[in-house]
């Protein structure tokens, strides 16, 4: 994919979270782009930092600001997720740099539901590990990611439950109203 090709792109994406998709439908277009650059993962890094640039410069009014914000983080997540296929350490490199930068719970939890997700299928081991570890941080919203990925790993990818069970039994109770809210 090239330069041209990535702001096409890019400009379709905010087109359609300006539209108000739904996510069901941004989650199919996602993945069709995803598709696309599983042979050049390169690219498909570059349209995701652009994404996620624009995601950071908008700023939250309303409640319509954030489901603008939402739609983008959805396509950037699904993106980002599947292409842990070809780069895993890139991929939640960025899903941790995103979700520290963003700072807000509908960036951490479209992270978890559809970057990690994507990622349990990569290589559910080393998730298994960074999981853990997010869930250790002293960031809240590293705990949260940590959190609701442990129990996205359950709900959708086989992840055993004894093992998040566990994590979580060891977080009860924490201090930050966030991440308790993800406990529960």
């Amino acid at each position: 994919m090239r330069k041209k090709t990535i702001d096409v792109t890019l400009k379709e994406v905010i087109r359609l979270s300006e539209e108000k998709v739904p996510f069901a439908q941004l989650d199919k277009i996602s993945y069709e782009i995803s598709k696309s650059l599983l042979d050049t993962p390169k690219d498909g890094f570059k349209l995701v930092d652009k994404l996620w640039k624009e995601v950071r410069n908008k700023e939250v009014k309303s409640n319509i600001d954030l489901l603008k914000i939402s739609a983008m983080v959805v396509v950037l997540s699904n993106i980002l997720g599947i292409l842990s296929q070809k780069d895993f350490d890139k991929s939640i490199g960025k899903i941790e740099r995103y979700n520290i930068e963003g700072g807000a719970w509908y960036i951490t939890d479209n992270l978890a539901t559809r970057a990690v997700r994507h990622c349990y299928s990569a290589s559910q081991d080393k998730l298994a590990n960074r999981v853990e570890t997010w869930i250790k941080n002293k960031n809240k919203w590293h705990r949260r990611l940590g959190i609701v990925s442990a129990l996205v790993g359950v709900k959708y990818c086989d992840i055993d439950v004894e093992w998040c069970l566990n994590i979580l039994q060891d977080m009860i109770p924490q201090e930050e109203l966030i991440v308790n809210k993800a406990i529960a």
